[in-house]
């Protein structure tokens, strides 16, 4: 590719790395290796009009490209793009402001979620966010946004004001509830499908409890028996009433005897009174750790940083959503896990996340409103299948299946398009037939020659 013909349309500070550069890999890593993107160079750029002249200048050149910001997306579609094809990494445009007076923030394209929340605490505000740090914050939106304080605000699209959109022409367009309406309603849910997006701007609250939360983890030895009394005391706790909380299981193997582990981290968007009474059911259990304590707004997420390491590791991911789930049958998912990981010690770094939320804010909004599908549900499971050689990929291909079969049929599987593996039916990932025929016509629109079509595509 002709790449130094895209110079001259550049700003001073973006730049072009080749393989040969040492910032080759810094700007092009991925949380997993498993099938991932192998561009020949990556284009960083550092305004909005570099997005647009590097998309023009690709379509022009007959140029495959895919978007980068937190790089932790991780379907094997990335795999599609080659050498002849480039990244185009946002990640240098992370400008985060907020404007609490107007109850508003406005996020930069390549801004992470710890970012967000850094900006938002130093403004005296809140602003909804994934849960996870290193995760690119926009990218979090577009899929749906999931994140504690979903409990507290609702969804993440349920809190996009207006977003900057480049298209696959290369041209930028406004999408609102007043500008490019039909656009904006497949934006939130789908977006990642219909152009790459600049600037977000969403909802800014006033911070509860001065932006002191309580967070932390508890971890339990990983016993059968502990799961299901572990679980059950989750599912006591009150999901869907309302409360300002959330908390993730996860089952791991820790250093230094790799023993089975199940951490819950928890999160109270409140004092740390009313939290220890809400979680009293895990609290009660006796965990051999307690870290929960009050947490400033900026450091809530920090419990969950330990899964996100981008650490050369291949990794394959396999995701359902639940209204619910009862103890008997993630107990029966927690010893496929166990025996798994220890029989399989090239894949014994493999988790197992829970994710429960309160869904009862998101449910006040029609189904209908936005292009995510899966509203109201509480629970999600992602199995993150980690390993290092890839005689190994049969295995952990089998473990993913088994642990979908074993949590629901695979015709009533429903699927949180983030934590798509790349294989699954559209209609699983996006909604019933004519959800996915509104969304085929919006792409036909904006997208019609599939310019952005790595990441879980709409076809």
């Amino acid at each position: 590719m002709d790449i130094d013909s895209l110079r001259p349309h550049l700003s001073p500070t973006a730049s072009i790395n080749f393989a040969t550069d040492a910032e080759f890999h810094t700007n092009t890593e991925r949380w997993s290796t498993y099938k991932p993107p192998t561009p020949g160079a990556v284009v960083n750029v550092a305004t909005e009009e570099d997005i647009s002249a590097t998309i023009k200048w690709a379509i022009t050149n007959n140029v495959q490209f895919l978007a980068r910001s937190g790089a932790h997306g991780s379907t094997f579609t990335f795999s599609a793009l080659s050498q002849a094809g480039i990244v185009i990494n946002l990640r240098f445009m992370n400008k985060v402001t907020v404007d609490l007076a107007n109850s508003k923030a406005t996020i930069s394209a390549g801004a992470i979620t710890s970012e967000v929340l850094t900006a938002a605490h130093a403004a005296g505000a809140h602003v909804a966010t994934g849960q996870c740090n290193a995760v690119g914050a926009i990218t979090a939106y577009l899929g749906g946004g999931l994140g504690n304080q979903k409990a507290m605000y609702g969804l993440g699209v349920d809190n996009m004001l207006e977003a900057r959109l480049v298209t696959a022409t290369g041209d930028v367009v406004v999408v609102s509830e007043m500008e490019n309406k039909e656009l904006w309603w497949g934006l939130r849910g789908a977006g990642h499908n219909f152009g790459i997006v600049s600037q977000l701007t969403v909802k800014a609250y006033e911070q509860v409890n001065r932006g002191l939360h309580w967070s932390g983890t508890l971890g339990y030895p990983g016993a059968t028996e502990n799961v299901g009394k572990i679980v059950g005391a989750i599912n006591t706790l009150g999901f869907g009433q309302g409360k300002p909380m959330g908390c993730t299981m996860v089952w791991a193997r820790a250093p230094p005897d790799f023993q089975p582990m199940v951490l819950v981290n928890v999160w109270y968007g409140g004092s740390a009174s009313l939290a220890e009474t809400t979680f009293a059911p895990l609290l009660s259990l006796g965990p051999f750790l307690n870290t929960a304590a009050p947490t400033p707004y900026p450091g809530v997420n920090s419990v969950n940083d330990f899964p996100s390491i981008k650490d050369g590791s291949k990794r394959m991911i396999f995701g359902t959503s639940h209204f619910s789930i009862n103890p008997e049958t993630i107990v029966n998912v927690f010893t496929d896990w166990e025996t798994f990981t220890r029989e399989t010690p090239d894949a014994s770094h493999s988790i197992v996340l829970t994710e429960y939320y309160d869904a009862a804010k998101e449910a006040e909004v029609d189904i209908d409103e936005t292009a995510y599908p899966w509203r109201g549900r509480n629970v999600y499971m992602l199995a993150v299948g980690q390993f290092t050689d890839m005689a190994y990929e049969g295995k952990v291909q089998e473990w993913g299946a088994r642990f979908k079969s074993l949590l629901v049929k695979e015709e009533e599987r429903t699927v949180y398009v983030n934590f798509a593996t790349g294989d699954e039916d559209l209609e699983m990932v996006y909604g019933g037939k004519e959800r996915l025929d509104r969304l085929r016509a919006l792409k036909a629109k904006w997208d019609p020659n599939g310019a952005f079509s790595y990441y879980n595509a709409i076809k």
